[in-house]
């Protein structure tokens, strides 16, 4: 079952505030009567990443890049604050914002700056990249503003309730070792649709070698049989990935002593919006974290929607 949420979007707001007249040692992209300076503001969006705190700090620096209406790159400037001011011609302009993201430089055109791609291992560092464009006509009056979304998707793993058919296997001891993501896709354009060019926990999880936002530990993740449910979020950041090979979210579990996968499907992955897990285990899963089990194994419910830093309803 699955239940779509409505959310509002995080703002990035730019304020664009007066005119200069002269400063000729600018470049003139376009016919203009002047130069117009802009004072560009980011709003403070934080998001709630209840069982895990790294993220807290959500927009940590920020770089914005002004393009005329043919696309043609006018200027740039950067910041570690969320303020910064530049300067550029009258008229017809194409804004780009990027928040979190490595440094860009010499680009042409807006084509080569939407065709950068961003790592997913610099999720890891405690940022999450945001991009918002916006066209518009300069000089112009009050504040111009730019919506800013995550590259990222984020899933959520919330509960794992035990509810074995067979009584054969409730006299099992059952034990949650690990929740993962495996075909992860590593990379994700700043502003194309794009298959990833390579792969994260590709078909399985080596905990000591993978991507912090990709994998953790269970504490105390022992069940009963149709006893209180596992209750404890674990959060993962993952790019999307709408090709044949499948993300799929991972519970592991020891039962009997022995190891089984519990591999839930996630047929898409949008960037921006956010995925809940509630899952009921009925029989042993499977023998590979990269083989899915179908509904006589595990059953869930998931929450899907746009991902906001604070929400109006049901927290996902």
């Amino acid at each position: 079952m699955i239940k779509k949420l409505y959310f509002a979007a995080i703002a990035a707001a730019f304020v664009f505030t007066g005119c200069a007249e002269g400063q000729a040692d600018l470049p003139q992209v376009e016919n203009s009567e002047g130069l117009v300076e802009l004072t560009v503001s980011v709003s403070d969006a934080q998001t709630k990443t209840t069982g895990q705190n790294y993220l807290d700090k959500i927009i940590n620096d920020i770089q914005i890049f002004v393009f005329n209406k043919y696309g043609v790159y006018e200027t740039s400037a950067t910041a570690e604050n969320y303020t910064l001011k530049l300067s550029c011609t009258s008229g017809h302009k194409q804004i780009v914002a990027l928040v979190n993201a490595d440094p860009v430089s010499d680009v042409l055109n807006i084509s080569d700056l939407g065709a950068i791609k961003s790592d997913l291992a610099s999720v890891g560092n405690g940022e999450l990249v945001m991009v918002g464009t916006k066209e518009v006509d300069l000089p112009c009056e009050g504040p111009v503003v730019i919506d800013v979304t995550r590259l990222v998707g984020r899933v959520v793993l919330k509960s794992v309730y035990l509810d074995f058919a067979l009584p054969q296997h409730q006299r099992l001891s059952f034990e949650i070792t690990d929740v993962y993501v495996v075909n992860a896709a590593g990379d994700r354009a700043y502003l194309e649709e794009n298959e990833p060019s390579f792969w994260y926990n590709e078909g399985a999880c080596d905990p000591a070698a993978t991507l912090p936002h990709l994998y953790d530990a269970v504490v105390d993740g022992s069940l009963v049989s149709r006893g209180p449910k596992y209750e404890t979020n674990h959060y993962f950041y993952c790019y999307p990935n709408n090709t044949e090979k499948k993300t799929r979210l991972v519970v592991e579990a020891l039962i009997g002593g022995n190891p089984y996968y519990y591999p839930i499907t996630l047929d898409e992955i949008r960037s921006n919006h956010a995925y809940a897990y509630d899952l009921t285990i009925t029989r042993l899963g499977s023998d590979s974290p990269n083989v899915p089990v179908d509904e006589s194994v595990v059953t869930y419910t998931a929450v899907t929607g746009e991902w906001i830093q604070h929400q109006e309803q049901e927290e996902i």
